[in-house]
C-alpha cells in the first residue's frame, strides 16, 4: 500500500479548492459550448477539448519530471526505434493485406456470377406474386423494437453525450495521475508485479529485438509458453498495447489508466442499457472506475485481477441487451466480445462468477412463471453468444484446456477459503478508509477484501432518507434487482470462507477448488452494489422530476413544490457527485508505483555486460520479486517459486528431473541463501560489484555446470538416477537461439548419442535432424533427440510449434469473420432473395409432383 495514517498520502491543500472551483467553471462553460452550438461543431469542440486536455495534461506532467529538451530527444529516439521496428511489419501487412483483397476480389466475383446464373434458372418460375413479394421485402425497413424498450433507445443529445463521456473519462485518468509517467525508474507496486507482467514485458522486448511475437518463454527457470499460459495477457490488446509501443515498465502504467476508463464507460454502457438518466449512468461509471476491488488488487502488484474487473459491466449490458434488445444485434457480438477480453486477461477467477451471473440472468429474463412460457427467442441469442464466445476464446481457451495437465503448481482449496469476521467484510463495503488495515482490523489484505463502493451516509440517504420510493424506474428493473441481490449475497457468502454451503461445492464440484482465495469474489458483491445503488438513484432523480406532484395546485404553491423539487434533484446531484469523488479518489491511497531495486539491476547489468556475447546466461535468485531486469539484459531466471509452473513431459529417457538444475551465475543478499550457495560450492566473484561496500559482492559463480546445450551418450541415461556430471557430456557452443526456434551443430558418436537443450519439454515442441522430422525426447523434463551413431555432423532444429495453438487461432479469425459479418447485416440479403425464392421453388416442386402424377 501507498501513503501514510490519513486517506491519502498528500491531504487537502487550501489551493485545492480553488482548482476544483476553477475546474468545475470551465467544465460548466464547456458544457454550456456543447450544448449550444449544433451538432456538427458540437462534435469537433469535443474532439478539440479531449485531445487539448489530454496533450496538456501529458506536457505538465512530463515538465514536471525532466526539462523541455530531453523530452523532446526521447520522443524522436522512441520514434526512431518504433519506425525501425515497425517498417518490416507495415511492410509485411500490406502485401498479406493484398493478397487478402486479391482473393475475396476473386471470391465475391465468382459468388455473384453464382447468384446471377441462380437468378437466371429460377426466373421461369417465379410469377407475379413473386416479384410483388421481393418489392415487398426490398422497401421494409427494420423492425419496429418492441414497446416495452422504445424509450430506451431514445437518442442522447450530442452536447449532453460528449458532457457524460468526458466527464468519466477525465475523473478516471485524473484519478490515476500517478501512473501518467513514463519514467522507466518506477513501476507497478506490489511483490508478483513484476512477474505478473512479465508475459508483456517479454514481449515488448522481444518484438523491439526480435521483430517478431514468439510463442515460447526461455527466460523464466526452464522455459514456459508465452501466448498460451494461463497468467499471460499478451492476447489481450488493452493490457498488451501500450507495452508493446512504449516498453514493458511504462505501457504496464498506461494500461491500468485504460482499465479505469474502460471500467467508467463500461458502467456509463450499462447505465444506458438499463435506461438510465444522465445522474445515473454517470454515478455508475464513476463508482465502477474506482470501484475498491479493482483499484487494491492492481495496488497490491496484481495485475491480471485488477484489470479483468473492467470488463464485468461491459458483459452484464450486452447480456441484458442481448436478453431485452431481441432486434438488434450488436447486444450479441458485445456480450462475446467481452467475455472473450475477460478470458484473456491473463486469470481465469473471474470467469466463473460472470458466468453466474449470465446463467442467472438469462433464466430470469426467459422464464415466465405466470404464463408458464419460455422467451425462445432470447435464449437463441443467449446460446448464439456463447457459441461465438467460445470461437473468439479459442485462441486460449483450446490449448489451455488440452493441456490442462500441465499446468501445475496450483493445488485446490477444499476448505472453501480461511472464515473471516463477516460483520468486517460488510464494512469494507461502505468502509474506505486505509486506517482499517495499518490497525490491523480489516478482516485481511486489502487486495482480497477491500471493496470499496459507497459510504456509508450515501447509502443511508438513498435508501432510508425515502423509504417509500420505489427503487427501480421500470417494472423489469425488479428482476434485475433479484439478480443483484442474489448474486451480491452470494458473493459474500463465498468471500467470507469456510461456509458450509460452498464447503460442500468445493468438495463435490471438480475443479472449484481451483478458486483460492475466496476473498476475491467480494468483486462480484461490489459490482452489483454499485448497480443497485445507480437504479436506486436514478429511480430517485426520475420522482423528484415528476410534475405529478404539482397536479391541481395553485400558481404559488405550484412554484414552491417546483423549487422544493429542484432544491432535492440539486441536493441529490451534489451528493452523488461527492459519493463518486470519495470513491475514485482511492486510487490515490490504495494504488499507486514505487521505485525499481538499483541494485539487483546493477547486479544484472554487470553481468551482461562481462557476458556481452553469451546465449546462455543463467542466474539463481531466491523470491521472484525481481523480474524485469532478467529479462531486459536476457538472463534466465532460476527459482521462480510461485504459484504456477508448467509441468513438463514425462521423462521418455531416463528416471529424473533436469528442470532444476542449478546455472553458473547466483546472486543473493539473505545470509541463509549465502549459505545455501556456499554449500552448493558457489564462489563470490570478487571483481562483481559491491553495492553496500561491505566486502560482499553480488554475484557468485559456480565453475562446473552443464552447458545449455550439450551431448550425452544413451547409455549413461539408461542407469542415471540423477543429475549428470559435466565431464560425462559434450558441450555444444555451436548453435543459434532465438526465443522459439533453436539450431544446433552437433557431432554423433560411434553409439549413440542425445542432445539436450534446457528447454522445457512442454508439449508443443518439434524437432527435426538434417531437415527431417525426428521423435522429441523428454530428457528428465527437457528437450532432446537420439542422433545416430553415424559419427557424422547434423544439424539439429528444435522449434516451439504448438498445433493447438493454430488450430485455435484458425477457430478465433474465423469466429471474429463471422462476428463481423454477423454486425454488418450480411446474411440480409441472402434471406430476402429466399424469401422470394422459396415460394417459387415450392410451387415448381408442387408442379413437378402433380405432372409426374
Amino acid at each position: 500500500m501507498v501513503g501514510g495514517d490519513t486517506d491519502s498520502p498528500r491531504g487537502w491543500r487550501p489551493g485545492a479548492a480553488w482548482r476544483w472551483l476553477a475546474f468545475i467553471v470551465v467544465t460548466a462553460l464547456c458544457a454550456g459550448a456543447l450544448i449550444a452550438l449544433p451538432t456538427r461543431w458540437s462534435r469537433a469542440l469535443f474532439a478539440l477539448l479531449a485531445a487539448g486536455s489530454l496533450l496538456v495534461a501529458y506536457v505538465a506532467w512530463l515538465l514536471r519530471r525532466t526539462t523541455a529538451r530531453a523530452i523532446w530527444q526521447t520522443a524522436r529516439q522512441r520514434a526512431e526505434v518504433l519506425a525501425a521496428v515497425t517498417a518490416g511489419l507495415a511492410q509485411r501487412a500490406r502485401a498479406l493485406l493484398r493478397r487478402w483483397l486479391r482473393a475475396l476480389w476473386r471470391l465475391t466475383r465468382r459468388a455473384m456470377s453464382g447468384l446471377v446464373r441462380l437468378w437466371r434458372r429460377a426466373e421461369p418460375f417465379i410469377s407475379g406474386r413473386g416479384g410483388a413479394a421481393l418489392r415487398r421485402i426490398g422497401a421494409r425497413q427494420r423492425r419496429t423494437p418492441p414497446p416495452d424498450v422504445r424509450h430506451l433507445l431514445r437518442p442522447i443529445h450530442t452536447g449532453l453525450l460528449h458532457l457524460e463521456l468526458l466527464l468519466i473519462i477525465s475523473v478516471a485518468l485524473y484519478a490515476t495521475r500517478e501512473f501518467a509517467t513514463l519514467d522507466k525508474n518506477v513501476k507497478l507496486y506490489g511483490y508478483e508485479g513484476e512477474w505478473l507482467t512479465s508475459s508483456a514485458h517479454y514481449a515488448a522486448v522481444a518484438l523491439h529485438r526480435y521483430g517478431y511475437l514468439p510463442l515460447w518463454q526461455p527466460l523464466l527457470e526452464s522455459g514456459e509458453p508465452l501466448l498460451e499460459s494461463p497468467f499471460s495477457f499478451v492476447l489481450n490488446p488493452f493490457s498488451t498495447v501500450p507495452s508493446l509501443l512504449l516498453g514493458g515498465v511504462n505501457g504496464i502504467k498506461i494500461s491500468v489508466m485504460l482499465t479505469a476508463v474502460l471500467a467508467g464507460l463500461g458502467g456509463w454502457t450499462l447505465g444506458r442499457v438499463l435506461g438510465l438518466g444522465a445522474l445515473g449512468r454517470v454515478l455508475l461509471g464513476l463508482l465502477l472506475a474506482g470501484r475498491g476491488n479493482m483499484v487494491a488488487m492492481i495496488g497490491g502488484g496484481y495485475f491480471q485481477l485488477g484489470t479483468a474487473q473492467a470488463y464485468f459491466p461491459w458483459i452484464i449490458a450486452g447480456t441484458v441487451g442481448t436478453l431485452r434488445f431481441k432486434h438488434l444485434r450488436w447486444p450479441v457480438a458485445l456480450t462475446a466480445v467481452a467475455f472473450t477480453l475477460l478470458f484473456l486477461a491473463g486469470n481465469v477467477w473471474y470467469t466463473l462468477p460472470m458466468l453466474l451471473s449470465l446463467a442467472l440472468l438469462t433464466a430470469l429474463y426467459t422464464v415466465d412463471l405466470r404464463r408458464r412460457v419460455l422467451d425462445w427467442v432470447a435464449l437463441r441469442r443467449v446460446g448464439a453468444a456463447a457459441l461465438l464466445t467460445v470461437g473468439l476464446s479459442a485462441v486460449l481457451l483450446l490449448p489451455i484446456w488440452a493441456n490442462r495437465a500441465h499446468i501445475g503448481g496450483h493445488p485446490d482449496d477444499q476448505d472453501a477459503g480461511e472464515p473471516v469476521d463477516r460483520l468486517a467484510v460488510i464494512e469494507q463495503f461502505y468502509n474506505g478508509e486505509q486506517k482499517t488495515y495499518l490497525r490491523g482490523e480489516a478482516p485481511g489484505q486489502p487486495h482480497f477484501y477491500y471493496s470499496y463502493v459507497s459510504p456509508l451516509w450515501f447509502i443511508l440517504l438513498v435508501f432510508v432518507a425515502f423509504p417509500l420510493a420505489r427503487p427501480y424506474r421500470y417494472p423489469w428493473h425488479l428482476r434485475l434487482w433479484a439478480a443483484g441481490l442474489l448474486l451480491a449475497g452470494f458473493g459474500i457468502l463465498w468471500g467470507v470462507g469456510g461456509h458450509p454451503i460452498m464447503k460442500f461445492l468445493y468438495a463435490h464440484v471438480p475443479g472449484l477448488g481451483q478458486w483460492r482465495f475466496v476473498g476475491r469474489a467480494l468483486a462480484l458483491s461490489s459490482f452489483w452494489f454499485a448497480v443497485l445503488i445507480a437504479l436506486r438513484v436514478d429511480a430517485l432523480w426520475c420522482l423528484l422530476h415528476r410534475a405529478r406532484w404539482r397536479r391541481g395546485l395553485r400558481r404559488p404553491w405550484r412554484w414552491g413544490v417546483r423549487a422544493g423539487q429542484m432544491a432535492l434533484a440539486l441536493g441529490l446531484l451534489v451528493a452523488s457527485l461527492a459519493a463518486a469523488r470519495d470513491v475514485v479518489r482511492k486510487w490515490t491511497v490504495f494504488a499507486g508505483v514505487t521505485p525499481v531495486d538499483q541494485i539487483n539491476e546493477l547486479c544484472i547489468e554487470w553481468l551482461r555486460q562481462d557476458n556481452p556475447g553469451a546465449q546462455d546466461l543463467a542466474m539463481y535468485r531466491q523470491n521472484y520479486d525481481i523480474v524485469t531486469v532478467f529479462l531486459d539484459n536476457e538472463v534466465r531466471l532460476y527459482n521462480v517459486e510461485a504459484d504456477y509452473w508448467p509441468i513438463p513431459l514425462a521423462s521418455t529417457l531416463g528416471h529424473f528431473d533436469w528442470t532444476a538444475l542449478l546455472p553458473r551465475y547466483a546472486t543473493a543478499w539473505e545470509p541463509n541463501v549465502q549459505q545455501y550457495l556456499r554449500e552448493q560450492r558457489y564462489v563470490m566473484l570478487q571483481r562483481s560489484p559491491d553495492p553496500w561496500y561491505n566486502g560482499y559482492h553480488c554475484v557468485y559463480e559456480l565453475p562446473d555446470t552443464l552447458s545449455y546445450a550439450f551431448t550425452v551418450p544413451l547409455h549413461t541415461l539408461e542407469w542415471l538416477q540423477g543429475e549428470v556430471a559435466p565431464e560425462r557430456t559434450t558441450p555444444l557452443h555451436a548453435y543459434n537461439r532465438l526465443p522459439d526456434r533453436i539450431a544446433l551443430w552437433a557431432r554423433a558418436g560411434e553409439t549413440r548419442s542425445v542432445v539436450v537443450v534446457q528447454e522445457r519439454a512442454y508439449p508443443g515442441w518439434r524437432v527435426t535432424v538434417d531437415g527431417e522430422d525426428a521423435r522429441l525426447e523428454s530428457v528428465g523434463g527437457l528437450i532432446g533427440v537420439i542422433l545416430p551413431p553415424d559419427g557424422e555432423w547434423h544439424i539439429v532444429r528444435f522449434a516451439y510449434r504448438p498445433p493447438l495453438f493454430y488450430a485455435g487461432s484458425a477457430i478465433a479469425l474465423a469466429a471474429a469473420a463471422f462476428c463481423a459479418l454477423y454486425l454488418l447485416n450480411a446474411d440480409r440479403p441472402a434471406r430476402r432473395a429466399w424469401r422470394v425464392l422459396h415460394p417459387a421453388l415450392e410451387r415448381a416442386i408442387n408442379r413437378g409432383k402433380e405432372h409426374g402424377r
